[in-house]
C-alpha cells in the first residue's frame, strides 16, 4: 500500500511512529461499538497529535474500522486539527485517468 500511495498522491508522509508501532485508530478491535466513546475521544487525541505531526489533511485508511475511527476523532477534535480519513481505494479510483 505505501508504495501505491508514494505514486498516487502527491506529498505522501508516513507517521511516525509507524507499521506495527503505529498509534491506533480508536476504531479497531470493535472499539467503535463498546460504548466507550468517551475514553475512545480520550484516547484517540494521541492519534489526533500523531496526525497532526505529519501536517496533513487526508488520512488514507485501507480498513473501514480506521476511516470511520479517524473520522470519528476528525469531527471530536475539528477545533484542534483539521483532517478527515479516505479510503485507499478512493484515492486509486480518483489517481485513474481514463482517455
Amino acid at each position: 500500500a505505501r508504495y501505491v500511495l508514494s505514486r498516487v498522491v502527491k506529498n505522501f508522509v508516513e507517521m511516525d511512529p509507524s507499521r506495527e508501532n503505529n498509534i491506533c485508530c480508536s476504531g479497531g478491535g470493535g472499539a467503535l461499538i463498546n460504548g466507550f466513546a468517551r475514553a475512545r475521544t480520550y484516547y484517540g487525541k494521541i492519534k489526533v497529535d500523531q496526525i497532526k505531526r505529519t501536517g496533513a489533511s487526508k488520512v488514507c485508511t485501507p480498513c473501514v474500522n480506521c476511516f470511520d475511527g479517524i473520522n470519528n476523532l476528525a469531527r471530536e477534535y475539528k477545533d484542534t486539527y483539521e483532517f478527515e480519513s479516505v479510503h485507499l481505494w478512493t484515492l486509486l479510483a480518483n489517481a485513474i485517468v481514463l482517455d
